[in-house]
C-alpha cells in the first residue's frame, strides 16, 4: 500500500464517474480551527475542487481523509442548502453546564465563544428534539444562523449533539428498538456490548456495561412492580446488584485503567457511578427513549 494524493484519488474515481462532494469529518468543516488567515486566503483564490483539497491537504498536514463522493453531483445554493438544513433534527447528548468549551483542531486547542456557544447549549439543555429551524427561532436576536449552523457543526463533531429523528419516524422505530435493546441488556450480563440502540437518534448509543445494569436492574424493578415505582433505585442498590453479578463471574471493577482490589472501594466507586446514572445518565436514556 502506497499514499495516494486526493488529486491522484479523485483521477481513479472520476472513472466511475464519482465527483467529490465533502468531508465526512465535521470539524474539518470550520476553517478557523483548521487553517490560518492566510492559508484561508489562498484555498479562496483556487477555484478548482481537486486542486483545492489536494493544497489543503498539505497546509494541515493530512495523513488520511474520510470523505463523501457521490455520482451525479448537482450543487445547492447557500440559501437551498440552508432552507434544507433547517428541516434537520439535533439532540444535545452531554451535560450542558459540565461540558468544556475547548476544540482541537489542525492548528491546535482553541477556545469556543462563549457568546455563541452558551446560548445553544441552554437552548438544548433539555434534551429534547429540536430543528434547526426551532433552535433559529428560540434563539433569535442572540445568533444568526450562519452562527448557529456552524456552531451545531462544531459540537456534532466533538460528538456532544447528535442527528435525530422526527418524532414520526421515532414512533416507527420505538418497539423494536425497545425488544432489541432488552435483548442486549440481558446480554450485558455475560458481556460488554457497548451501546444501546435509540429510536430517538435512529441509531446505537454508546453506553458501557455498568450503566446497562444499571438500567437493566432499574427497568426489572420498575416490571415487578408493574410501573407503580415513582422513585429510581438507591445507589446503594444499584451498587450491590453490579458488584455481586460480577463477583459471581470472578470479574473486577478498574478505574482509570486500574484494578481496584479493595472490595470497599470497589462498591465505593460502583456508588458513585450509580448516583451518577440516577441523577443525570437515566433522564438522558428516556430521553433517548431507549428504555
Amino acid at each position: 500500500w502506497e499514499p495516494m494524493y486526493f488529486s491522484e484519488l479523485s483521477t481513479l474515481l472520476d472513472r466511475a464517474k464519482l465527483s467529490y462532494a465533502c468531508s465526512a469529518t465535521f470539524l474539518e468543516h470550520i476553517d478557523s480551527i483548521n487553517l490560518t488567515a492566510e492559508q484561508s486566503a489562498l484555498l479562496n483564490t483556487i477555484s478548482s475542487p481537486v486542486l483545492k483539497e489536494t493544497v489543503r491537504d498539505f497546509m494541515v498536514g493530512q495523513q488520511f481523509r474520510r470523505d463523501y463522493w457521490v455520482k451525479g453531483v448537482r450543487r445547492l445554493s447557500r440559501f437551498e442548502a440552508d432552507e434544507r438544513m433547517k428541516s434537520l433534527h439535533v439532540m444535545l447528548v452531554s451535560n450542558a453546564d459540565k461540558l468544556d468549551l475547548k476544540v482541537k483542531g489542525a492548528l491546535g486547542e482553541g477556545q469556543m465563544s462563549e457568546t455563541v456557544y452558551r446560548p445553544m447549549l441552554e437552548a438544548m439543555s433539555d434534551h429534547e428534539v429540536y430543528s434547526l429551524a426551532a433552535l433559529e427561532e428560540k434563539l433569535a436576536g442572540r445568533l444568526n444562523f450562519v452562527q448557529l449552523r456552524e456552531g451545531l457543526i462544531l459540537l456534532m463533531g466533538q460528538g456532544h449533539v447528535l442527528p435525530a429523528q422526527s418524532e414520526e419516524q421515532t414512533a416507527k422505530v420505538r418497539d423494536k428498538a425497545h425488544r432489541l435493546n432488552r435483548f442486549l441488556l440481558g446480554k450485558a450480563r455475560s458481556e460488554s456490548i457497548g451501546y444501546l440502540c435509540s429510536p430517538v437518534l435512529g441509531g446505537g448509543f454508546n453506553l458501557n456495561r455498568i450503566e446497562q445494569l444499571f438500567l437493566l436492574k432499574t427497568l426489572e424493578s420498575k416490571e415487578s412492580s408493574q410501573g407503580k415505582a415513582k422513585k429510581a433505585l438507591s445507589a446503594e442498590a444499584l451498587a450491590t446488584y453490579v458488584y455481586e453479578l460480577l463477583k459471581a463471574q470472578g470479574q473486577s471493577i478498574f478505574k482509570e485503567g486500574k484494578l481496584i482490589e479493595d472490595p470497599k472501594i470497589a462498591l465505593t466507586e460502583l456508588r458513585s457511578m450509580a448516583q451518577q446514572f440516577n441523577e443525570r445518565g437515566l433522564a438522558l436514556l428516556e430521553k433517548l427513549q431507549v428504555c
